[in-house]
C-alpha cells in the first residue's frame, strides 16, 4: 500500500506504475480528489472547531444579554463542525 504523500507528490510515478500493470489511472486522480476533499474538510472542521471553543469560553465571561447569542452561535457552529466532519470521514 501508497502512502498518501507519496501519491501526491509522485501522481506521475504512480500512474505509470498503474499504466504497465494495466490498471487504471483514474483510480490515483479518485484518490487524489478524494483526498484533497477530506483534507479541505478536516481543515474547515478544525476551524469552526477552534472558533466554537473560543465562543465557548466567551460564554462563560459575558452578560446573560450576550449569552443567548453566543449559545446560538455556538449551536451553529456545532451543526457545521458536525458537517464537516462527517465531509471528512466520508471522503477518508
Amino acid at each position: 500500500m501508497l502512502d498518501i504523500q507519496f501519491i501526491r507528490e509522485h501522481a506521475d510515478v504512480v500512474k505509470e506504475s498503474q499504466r504497465k500493470r494495466g490498471e487504471s489511472v483514474e483510480l490515483v486522480d479518485e484518490v487524489l480528489r478524494s483526498d484533497e476533499v477530506r483534507r479541505s474538510s478536516l481543515k474547515e472542521f478544525e476551524a469552526a472547531r477552534a472558533q466554537q471553543k473560543e465562543i465557548g469560553k466567551k460564554v462563560a465571561a459575558a452578560p446573560a444579554d450576550e449569552k443567548a447569542k453566543l449559545i446560538a452561535a455556538t449551536k451553529e457552529l456545532s451543526q457545521k463542525v458536525s458537517e464537516y466532519k462527517a465531509a471528512a470521514d466520508a471522503a477518508a
